[in-house]
């Protein structure tokens, strides 16, 4: 079974109680254990939430000397920071959006971290190095469409660009131009088109 959620709205629409059922991935942690020691030497990308035990990848990852990368989930990130904190000084990039910022100075210093990639919805996204800024881009203006999965493709571009021997602040520029794009795009229908 997939994971699947239940939101619970009030009579106003407000949002009042998320439940979640985590299906499959609650074999997340030991499938990329498994991974990891089966590649110690590749490189990743940890998306920190629920339901992965991130103090076991990140702790593996760090004893292994592999290069990894980190974002987290705004709804769970606040947890998922605390836990994640001892290892945050080891991760080549971590990818925070400004809510997730304040939270991460909260528990860590900034000058302890080798690179952060802050975004800001649609203004500027910084990279700072041991505290201090390197680079900034504006995103193109877009109308947004769809913004969930905006920052999934804005690290992907980034760490892909990177790989490629590109600047930071190319790597940037081109990040943001991505998810910028990636929210102008026409939402799929739902239920989506069936396929072949």
């Amino acid at each position: 079974m997939s994971t699947t959620f239940d939101l619970e709205y009030d009579l106003q629409g407000e949002l009042v109680g998320v439940g979640g059922d985590y299906g499959v991935a609650e074999g997340l942690t030991e499938h990329a254990l498994r991974h990891v020691d089966l590649h110690p030497r590749g490189t990743y990308h940890v998306c920190c939430r629920r339901p992965l035990d991130v103090t076991a990848v990140l702790d593996r990852l760090a004893r292994n000397g592999t290069d990894f990368s980190v974002d987290f989930f705004l709804p769970s990130a606040e947890v998922m920071i605390h836990a994640a904190a001892s290892w945050l000084p080891k991760a080549t990039t971590l990818f925070v959006n400004a809510a997730e910022h304040r939270l991460l100075e909260q528990v860590i210093d900034p000058r302890a971290l080798p690179e952060v990639v802050i975004t800001d919805g649609p203004r500027a996204a910084v990279v700072r190095r041991f505290g201090r800024q390197v680079a900034s881009a504006v995103p193109p203006p877009h109308p947004a469409h769809e913004v969930s999965g905006a920052g999934d493709t804005l690290a992907g571009t980034y760490l892909a660009h990177r790989s490629q021997g590109a600047t930071t602040a190319q790597a940037l520029a081109e990040a943001t131009a991505a998810a910028a794009r990636y929210v102008a795009a026409p939402p799929l229908p739902i239920p989506a088109p069936r396929r072949g």
